[in-house]
């Protein structure tokens, strides 16, 4: 989301270095009245998000729990406050604190502070909570020209923050660069590229069990010898996302599938630079597109393949007469009668000549016969199920 005030922040966030943030090693106390922790993560950097403009999710969530129900929201770094404001909506609500190199936006948020020099611990507010607005504060952290994941860092992120349940992979799916449509993959496919599509999800431990995945990425394998034959990881990767990319989430996501909770990207996009994976170099065989997901704080890789066969191979086809004689391509042939052969490595789908009605097939051999043709010249053509065609010329005379 894009803030009130946040251009303020971001300038001053380049320009001047206030405050003194906590020493390296220590890890963060959380922004929530109990800053031990831990409190529940109800929501990651770079979610996708609906709204004008659509949008990635530009901070974290962290939100109240009956274990700490208190809706008090208290300082996680030293600094200054240089802007706050108490407005009407939740998103109108907050308050932002210089901290050294870091901007904190404590979003949600309804400011109450007696001074703007804060130290870790100080009370800067509530949560906002009218509207039957869910109690739960978005922490926005500004390092730079990036918008940063508060669940890494500074120093390491949150005190006690752990996550041991893995992302879940529900879908992968081959789609078209060009049209943006899904490839069906259950017939062979021709194609020099592809785009990744999966939906997929995080689930918190302690808190939401649908955010977004914090790391991504792909490998094409065969699926006969398991050698990977081009693979790229992370491709996506929610430690950071530029600031200029934030209202761009389709350098990332499919928009025409993706809401607030369902969350679809192309995995071998990245920010703020996306393209397709080229199968160029590939050879006609059976594949495994595979994607690859971790969380923030789990170093497992899981992941989840769909096979595709590739065929960049023609059919072959020979023509032979009603005796049994080939009939050789660009040849002439006194029959009226002609048997069209055709073999495929993985299945046929028609074979058709020329003023006759096309005739599906099916199984890797197939023949059709034609018969009362007239003098002429014809065309025999198979076309197989990836789309490979191969065609005969051929004068009946």
């Amino acid at each position: 989301m894009r803030l009130v005030g946040k251009n303020q922040a971001f300038i001053l966030g380049v320009l001047l270095f206030w405050g003194s943030p906590r020493a390296i090693g220590q890890t963060l106390p959380w922004p929530l009245d109990n800053q031990n922790g831990p409190h529940r993560i109800t929501g990651t950097l770079g979610e996708y998000r609906t709204g004008i403009p659509l949008h990635f999710h530009d901070g974290v969530d962290v939100s109240t729990s009956s274990t700490f129900p208190s809706t008090t929201v208290k300082a996680i770094l030293n600094g200054t406050i240089i802007d706050s404001n108490n407005g009407i909506g939740a998103n109108n609500n907050f308050v932002t604190i210089q901290s050294g190199q870091y901007i904190l936006i404590y979003m949600h948020v309804v400011p109450s502070f007696s001074t703007t020099s804060i130290i870790v611990g100080d009370v800067i507010g509530d949560i906002y909570t009218a509207s039957n607005w869910t109690g739960h504060i978005h922490l926005e952290q500004i390092l730079g020209a990036y918008d940063m994941n508060t669940l890494l860092g500074p120093q390491s992120g949150f005190r006690g923050f752990s996550d041991t349940d893995p992302p879940v992979i529900d879908e992968v799916k081959l789609y078209d660069p060009a049209s943006s449509t899904e490839i069906s993959i259950s017939s062979p496919i021709l194609r020099s590229e592809i785009n990744i599509r999966s939906k997929a999800h995080g689930d918190q431990s302690w808190g939401s069990n649908n955010v977004g995945v914090f790391e991504m990425g792909y490998q094409i394998v065969d699926a006969g010898t398991g050698q990977i034959r081009t693979q790229a990881y992370p491709t996506q990767a929610y430690a950071r996302i530029p600031t200029a990319s934030i209202n761009n989430p389709e350098v990332a996501y499919d928009t025409t599938s993706s809401n607030n909770s369902n969350y679809y990207y192309f995995v071998n996009k990245s920010i703020p630079v996306s393209a397709p994976i080229s199968l160029t170099s590939l050879q006609s065989g059976t594949y495994k597109a595979c994607v690859l997901v971790k969380d923030a704080k789990d170093p497992r890789l899981i992941s989840s393949c769909s096979t595709f066969r590739l065929d960049k191979t023609k059919p072959t086809t020979t023509l032979r007469d009603a005796n049994g004689v080939e009939l050789f391509s660009g040849g002439a042939s006194s029959m009226t009668s002609i048997n069209v052969t055709s073999t495929d490595t993985f299945g046929l789908a028609q074979i058709a000549i020329t003023g006759v009605a096309p005739r599906s097939v099916t199984g890797l051999t197939a023949t059709e016969t034609f018969t009362g043709l007239a003098d002429g010249s014809y065309t025999a053509t198979v076309t197989d199920l990836a789309g490979n065609v191969n065609s005969n010329n051929l004068a009946a005379a």
